[in-house]
């Protein structure tokens, strides 16, 4: 819902660049060249407004692009969309609709390494010190920096792994914040792909400023790709 930026409305519509949050990562999706089909899982009661802004994309690959409302939580709405997937399609990549920047060499390398391993996660080395507190803000540990990540989106799973973890999720009252915590409940390896420092999630007032500030430096040069060879298709 984006209740962080307090926009008014929901900040996949907001404008970056002349277009909407939502429009530079959907058709970063479709360029890919990975991407058999699209479900853009929205808020409730925005389902006419989305269904508007999905047929205004620039589409070039023809990927089809459907949508359909969320639940109650992410995890809720993570079932929705999968309800929605055609039953050709084996490999899941979930994509934040906040994510405007990520690049076709991620979108890429996720989908392979998960084709080949099951579960790929793009992820950033963590920069800062991680310190660990109690709820008085007192500190409780520090963690080794070496081993801590950032996990961003893409991610890109099995789908019978994913639908098998959502299904023990509901039932068992599992909470998550991304699906590699329910795919690490079942015992399946989790890897980590090597995301981007750009792939910025938009939460706040000051995530807008800085990917204006992206936009305008090095969208055109992250959304190209290197020389790697376009895979299959999720």
């Amino acid at each position: 819902m984006g209740t962080r930026m307090g926009a008014g409305i929901s900040k996949q519509r907001m404008r970056l660049g002349g277009k909407t949050i939502l429009a530079h990562a959907v058709e970063r999706l479709c360029a890919s060249g990975m991407i058999s089909e699209c479900v853009v899982v929205v808020p409730a009661g925005e389902l006419a407004l989305y269904e508007d802004l999905v047929r205004q994309l620039c589409n070039e690959e023809d990927v089809p692009i459907q949508c359909v409302e969320g639940g109650e939580n992410r995890m809720a709405s993570i079932r929705r969309g999968l309800e929605k997937l055609s039953e050709e399609a084996s490999l899941v990549l979930i994509h934040d609709g906040a994510r405007p920047f990520v690049s076709l060499d991620t979108i890429r390398d996720c989908v392979d390494k998960a084709a080949q391993t099951g579960a790929a996660v793009a992820a950033v080395a963590a920069k800062d010190t991680i310190k660990v507190a109690a709820a008085d803000g007192v500190v409780e540990s520090t963690p080794d920096r070496s081993r801590l990540f950032l996990v961003q989106t893409p991610q890109v799973f099995r789908r019978d792994w994913l639908e098998q973890a959502h299904r023990l999720a509901e039932e068992n009252g599992w909470d998550a914040t991304d699906d590699s915590a329910l795919i690490e409940r079942l015992g399946h390896r989790v890897y980590l792909v090597k995301g981007s420092y750009f792939n910025l999630k938009i939460t706040t007032p000051e995530d807008m400023v800085m990917a204006e500030a992206i936009l305008a430096a090095i969208a055109p040069a992250i959304g190209k790709s290197t020389s790697k060879e376009q895979g299959g298709t999720v």
